[in-house]
């Protein structure tokens, strides 16, 4: 369906571009009632997990109707007691202000008792271990980054050059 989506989007706007003006008119309904129906925008198919505990890196969540499962924050290294603190206070205010709902993608498939690492990201589209990088409260774990697509390996190394080039916390020079 996402895949759909982002062909049939440029094709309708290429296709409002070539329409005389008469019919360019009813294109924006048209848009409109593509959007009422989904075919546009963020794919409604991700499943929102309710957050119910954070220790760490650790997140409790779970689905509606489902059992908890948890889950460790892919890419992240454990810091100090400091760090951490702070990390997770800044990791409450955002599932705080997303109704502890976030979006829950697994990088690397939970091997034996140890939970599944996952990127989490919140219902606006930022991923919270980017911001937790890019605020400094934070430090990649090179080994946790197999498994994630290239896109989002740089994005989260990008997270935390921005920290270390603004001496951000961690990166600070006290």
């Amino acid at each position: 369906m996402k895949l759909l989506r982002k062909r049939l989007t440029p094709l309708l706007y290429g296709l409002a571009l070539c329409l005389p003006l008469g019919l360019k008119l009813g294109v924006p309904l048209v848009l409109v009632q593509g959007e009422r129906l989904g075919l546009f925008g963020s794919s409604s198919s991700d499943a929102v997990y309710t957050v119910d505990r954070v220790d760490g890196f650790m997140v409790t969540a779970h689905l509606p109707h489902q059992p908890p499962v948890q889950f460790q924050l892919a890419g992240l290294a454990e810091s100090d007691e400091r760090w951490q603190r702070e990390a997770t206070g800044i990791l409450s205010m955002l599932l705080e202000a997303s109704h502890n709902q976030v979006i829950i993608t697994v990088a690397k498939p939970k091997q034996s008792s140890s939970p599944a690492n996952a990127l989490v990201q919140l219902p606006t589209g930022g991923y919270i271990q980017q911001i937790l990088l890019s605020d400094g409260v934070a430090q990649l774990e090179p080994r946790q980054l197999d498994g994630m697509s290239a896109e989002i390996v740089q994005m989260l190394q990008q997270a935390e050059l921005s920290a270390q080039a603004a001496h951000k916390n961690i990166w600070s020079q006290g």
